[in-house]
């Protein structure tokens, strides 16, 4: 024990000391010490409760020592000792030595001591809560941080971009109000904890928060609404941008702060927090006024009043009435600027103001005229409006108009404006700066104060007074516009930098024109004017390219009309005849990225593959043997078996009718080195309309839920491929042929009728689907009702059903014995290699019914990986997940793709959906995302893109195990609800299809996961829904899918994904109904939003968003039948998750190794 204690009456207890916290050593007493010993409490016997004082900040002892007074009366002045003690008594001396009076060798400090001294201490507690604007402020924030005195109603708002910067805010407020007694926040992290506790701490600010889910002991929360909704009426009123709506959130600030109220005794904020009266004379304009501000850097004679508008005080920079405000330039950019000289701008301002000072303009026009020729105003207008004066561009007149709005404001009205007042504020309605008095141009330069008449620079030299009457007659005169004759010769402005054309009129006079306007009536003449008469020195200058341009142009269209419809004479006849519409391809830069045409065979595994019979002749006859011949007649003698060709006697002519169809002959090498020969014919050529060409395949989750079955029944499984199977089955398509050497010397020329479906025709899959439809019954097979390409047979024992999935000319056989039905199939068509399935569809399968039996892609990987590879250029890096955690490649804004970038981005988004497809569920959600984009990618898609398939080359060998038993999933807390709505929906029942078979097999658990992400998408608002459904323990259907509409909250977004799952379980009752499996037992649906379950799954839920009350009503009803229940689990247990957002790594990877092997063979 130390000297450290606790007095407690007359007792002393001593406290002891480990070296880091003093605690008191107890034991629990005996009976004797208990009855013989003085008690004494240690805490009150009064009730607790809740002190409803103020706290203080610090505990302050008012006992001083004689000494210490003695030390202050020193430091203070020697001041007298009642001043000393109230002086003590109303301060606090936190700071009793500093290093630098105790330390024997002083040294220097680099970091700011004693920080909680540094900031103003404020008398009251403040409380802060931040709002989130939808729109991004013209400064780029997006986050709003308001803080609201507790007892003064004081604010001060401080933005950001993110909520992250909250503790930045904080430092700003203490820096520029000061430290508050406390600060009240709400329980978020980023307010309670880290950055934002350190700085309470090292500035002595106690951290104050409220309860959960009770936000008004917040009471900033109140007035966020208020400053939103005047906000709001300022935007509005003042028909403002709402990107600034973040100057409109100070403006609001600064108005509350400075208005009194009548809860603090008709004071304003300001005063009862500073404790001095505030001056409002700054508040002189109204928020997104219309104004002019000075402008210091403007050079004579431009303007340096500039037109622009408020938006609000700018309390740190400048004088007390420095205020912000926008420009309203006419070209540039348009920028925020601090100004203090600034005033009013009324609507007959006009839109930018010159500098004006009447004795300076009088004094300047008087040098003028002593040294330079006054032209008399009359005969100037009449001789140059008979010369053909048509134009008259932009200026500023502003001496006048200034007499208007600033001398005599009365005179603005239009209806006691005189008829001078009218005409000037028509001119300058038109804003001119230059005209073309005749043959030469004219700048504005002033009015003469004298007579009111303005005076025109000419381009000679000299200068024009001109009355505003005359002025205005000839602006609003319509000149009539005669034809051009020619164009003489083009003239530059040397103050507007425009190009003015001298042009002859049909009827002799000339003048000039601006070019702007012949581009659109006189595009030709003008461009090869420019062409013969160059603009600018530089070939790549603006007029000169234009007429290059602009003559092509013309000139190509020219040309394909005349190519078109201009006749031609047939000599032979002599009829009239015209040219054919052609399509000429050029070849420039644009097809630069295509595929030349090859002048030499393409070389496939080290041999030459020839492009035509000739040049495969050819090359047996190089090689010295008949290897592509032979092949050739492989490929021709299949089609003569199969009946393919009716050939005509020679020299016979086609049937009527029928169509004329290109013959082609591909040849390619084999992965095995085996020659390959395959005629096809040209269907494109061909007018196949009203035949029917669809053809289905088998969906792969029906593939998935035979493997299922398969084991969970102990069935085999037998697949083959048919060769030449289109050839089995007769067209309805009436085509011709004509032969040629590939089917021989004798046999070139001949006309060959197609009775099979050859390949290329359009409707050669059809009929081969019909036909092998046909063969299927006769065996006594069926097709199921959900998917036409499984066809089912009950066994003859009646112990369950056989399969065969057809997929084009692939098929799979799933029974008990399914070389009966091989041997049938061979009976009818020419099967390679029947074996159970190895690879299927491009899937892996590895093991059998009977075991571990597994299904993975890595040879497709293996495969499209080369490709990728060779298409970036570079080797792909590995990545652990298939995206980064949190990315959102919507707010991409780099560079959009070039041609050949973007189909390799098309190529690479497709291999990976088929992925997906084929069973690569983790991911699902990367390839849904990126595929947006395959229209116009970026080049951060594209980066996005090669990243996705690092994570495939990194992990290529994961596997979906086919495995039938119920699962075993047991999340850390899964809580099912059991509801009875028995009187809400007793109408409501399950449609069972009459058509479907007997159900003989065994029930398998389905399990669905759902999940979303509201809001996913920040361009669009709109939210993700993640759903994966499991049969037993293998996955077999996944989604990673945008929501049709934009959800306003978590809760509809939540009840969208529940409802797509709930569609899922009425799906996967269907298959398995119509596959003959017994469905007895409801769905289980696993979600992590406990709100939605309990409306979805508790008759008393009610109806709390309208917007969702269908996907509302279909899950309860679907719930009340029995066809799920469901179930709330936590968020780090819901497998959907991985499928609406990315996630770090450690949390994508628990989810992934629960629902895939890592190979093959090992889970």
């Amino acid at each position: 024990p130390g000297l450290q204690n606790l007095q407690i009456e007359d007792h002393t207890i001593p406290l002891c000391h480990d070296g880091t916290k003093c605690f008191i050593k107890i034991r629990e007493p005996t009976t004797t010490e208990w009855n013989t010993h003085v008690l004494l409490e240690l805490t009150s016997p009064e009730p607790w409760g809740i002190s409803t004082a103020q706290p203080r900040r610090t505990l302050r002892d008012h006992s001083f020592s004689p000494a210490k007074l003695l030390e202050w009366k020193r430091r203070l002045g020697n001041v007298p000792d009642p001043v000393v003690l109230h002086t003590l008594e109303n301060s606090t001396q936190f700071v009793d030595s500093v290093e630098a009076e105790t330390r024997s060798t002083p040294r220097r400090h680099y970091i700011c001591r004693l920080p909680m001294l540094r900031p103003r201490r404020l008398n009251e507690g403040f409380f802060t809560d931040p709002f989130f604007p939808d729109t991004t402020s013209v400064r780029g924030y997006n986050v709003a941080q308001m803080f609201r005195g507790d007892k003064s109603g004081y604010l001060f708002a401080e933005f950001t971009k993110g909520k992250g910067y909250a503790p930045c805010t904080l430092q700003n407020f203490i820096r520029t109000v000061g430290a508050p007694a406390y600060i009240g926040t709400d329980n978020a992290l980023e307010e309670t904890g880290g950055e934002w506790g350190a700085i309470c701490r090292t500035t002595c600010i106690a951290q104050r928060t409220g309860e959960t889910e009770q936000q008004n002991q917040n009471k900033v929360e109140r007035t966020i609404q208020d400053i939103k909704r005047k906000t709001k009426l300022i935007i509005d009123m003042n028909n403002a941008p709402t990107k600034f709506w973040c100057y409109a959130v100070a403006y609001a600030v600064e108005l509350s702060n400075h208005t009194a109220a009548k809860r603090i005794g008709w004071k304003t904020p300001y005063e009862l927090h500073f404790g001095d009266t505030p001056d409002i004379s700054v508040f002189r304009f109204t928020f997104w006024e219309q104004i002019y501000y000075h402008d210091p850097h403007a050079r004579f004679p431009n303007p340096n009043l500039l037109p622009g508008r408020f938006l609000g005080i700018a309390r740190t920079t400048g004088d007390a009435f420095a205020f912000y405000i926008y420009t309203e330039k006419t070209q540039g950019r348009n920028v925020v600027l601090a100004r203090s000289v600034i005033r009013k701008r009324h609507e007959t301002d006009p839109g930018t103001a010159q500098d004006y000072s009447p004795p300076a303009v009088e004094e300047e026009f008087a040098d003028s005229n002593a040294n330079n020729e006054v032209t008399s105003v009359s005969g100037t207008l009449e001789e140059d409006a008979g010369a053909g004066m048509i134009e008259l561009t932009k200026s500023n007149i502003i001496s006048d108009i200034m007499k208007l709005t600033r001398h005599d404001n009365s005179n603005t009205d239009p209806e006691i404006m005189s008829e001078r007042d009218k005409a000037i504020q028509r001119i300058l309605d038109t804003n001119p700066e230059e005209i073309i008095l005749g043959n030469r141009l004219a700048t504005y330069e002033g009015t003469e104060e004298t007579t009111g008449d303005h005076i025109w620079h000419l381009e000679d030299g000299t200068y024009a007074h001109i009355p505003t009457e005359e002025l205005y007659n000839h602006m609003c005169t319509d000149t009539h516009v005669d034809e051009i004759g020619e164009f003489i010769e083009h003239k530059i402005s040397t103050v507007t930098g425009k190009l003015y054309v001298l042009t002859r009129w049909d009827t002799g006079n000339s003048s000039l024109i601006e070019a702007s306007m012949l581009q659109k009536d006189e595009p030709y003449r003008l461009a090869t004017f420019i062409r013969n008469n160059p603009v600018e020195r530089s070939r790549n200058g603006y007029w000169n390219k234009w007429a290059l341009s602009t003559i092509a142009s013309i000139s190509k269209a020219t040309r394909r009309l005349r190519n078109m419809y201009e006749p031609v004479e047939n000599e032979a006849s002599g009829d009239i005849l015209y040219r054919k519409s052609r399509r000429i391809l050029r070849r420039t830069a644009k097809h630069k990225n295509n595929q030349p045409y090859q002048s030499e065979p393409a070389i496939v595994l080290g041999i030459p593959v020839p492009r035509n019979p000739v040049e495969a002749a050819a090359f047996d006859r190089a090689n010295g043997n008949t290897k592509w011949a032979d092949s050739t007649k492989v490929e021709t003698d299949g089609i003569q078996e199969h009946g393919t060709f009716e050939f005509l006697p020679p020299g016979s002519l086609p049937p009527e009718g029928y169509q004329k169809a290109p013959l082609r002959t591909i040849y390619d090498v084999k992965h095995d080195l085996r020659l390959k020969t395959r005629i096809v014919i040209g269907g494109h050529k061909v007018n196949a309309a009203g035949l029917s060409r669809y053809s289905s395949v088998v969906q792969l989750a029906s593939i998935r839920l035979l493997n299922i079955i398969a084991k969970s029944q102990d069935l085999h499984c037998l697949a083959g491929d048919i060769g030449n199977a289109y050839l089995n089955a007769f067209t309805n398509e009436k085509v011709y042929v004509v032969c040629g050497l590939e089917f021989g010397p004798e046999m070139e020329g001949r006309i060959a009728i197609v009775r099979k479906g050859l390949y290329g025709l359009k409707t050669s899959g059809n009929r081969w689907h019909a036909h092998f439809a046909n063969t299927l019954h006769s065996m006594g097979f069926t097709p199921t009702r959900f998917d036409p390409d499984v066809w089912l047979r009950k066994r003859d024992d009646a112990t369950g059903y056989d399969y065969i999935s057809t997929y084009v000319d692939d098929f799979l056989i799933t029974a008990k014995d399914p070389w009966p039905f091989m041997r049938q199939l061979q009976e009818v068509y020419k099967i390679k290699d029947p074996d159970a399935p190895s690879t299927y569809l491009g899937a892996l399968y590895t093991g059998d019914p009977s075991g571990v039996w597994t299904i993975n892609c890595k040879n497709y990987i293996k495969a499209a990986l080369i490709q990728v590879t060779s298409m970036i250029g570079e080797d792909i890096r590995d990545s652990v997940t298939p995206c980064a955690t949190g990315d959102h490649p919507e707010e991409d804004d780099s560079p959009l793709l070039n041609n050949k970038r973007h189909r390799e981005y098309q190529s690479m988004a497709g291999m990976a959906q088929w992925l997906t497809t084929l069973g690569r569920l983790d991911i699902c959600y990367a390839v849904s995302s990126l595929s947006r984009f395959c229209s116009s990618p970026r080049e951060g898609h594209y980066k996005r893109m090669v990243r996705l398939w690092g994570y495939l080359k990194k992990y290529p060998d994961k596997s979906i195990a086919i495995d039938a038993r119920d699962p075993i999933y047991a999340p850390d807390h899964a809580d099912e609800l059991k509801p009875d709505f028995a009187d809400q929906y007793s109408y409501a029942s399950e449609g069972i299809d009459n058509m479907f078979p007997e159900a003989i097999g065994k029930e398998l658990a389905v399990t669905i996961f759902f999940d979303s992400d509201h809001a996913h998408d920040k361009v669009t608002g709109r939210s993700i829904s993640g759903v994966l459904t499991m049969v037993g323990r293998t996955p077999v259907i996944w989604k990673s899918k945008r929501q049709g509409a934009v959800q306003t909250s978590t809760y509809g977004a939540e009840f969208s994904a529940m409802r797509l799952a709930t569609e899922e379980a009425h799906t996967i009752r269907y298959m398995l109904r119509s596959l003959g499996i017994k469905v007895n037992n409801p769905c289980r649906l696993y979600g992590d939003n406990l709100g939605v379950i309990q409306n979805a799954a508790m008759p008393e839920g009610a109806l709390k968003k309208k917007h969702v009350a269908l996907s509302y009503h279909f899950v309860r009803e679907a719930v009340a039948i029995n066809v799920i229940s469901a179930f709330k689990v936590l968020s780090k247990d819901n497998f959907a998750d991985m499928m609406t957002k990315s996630l770090e790594r450690n949390s994508f990877m628990f989810h992934t190794c629960g629902l895939l092997w890592a190979s093959s063979t090992n889970p």
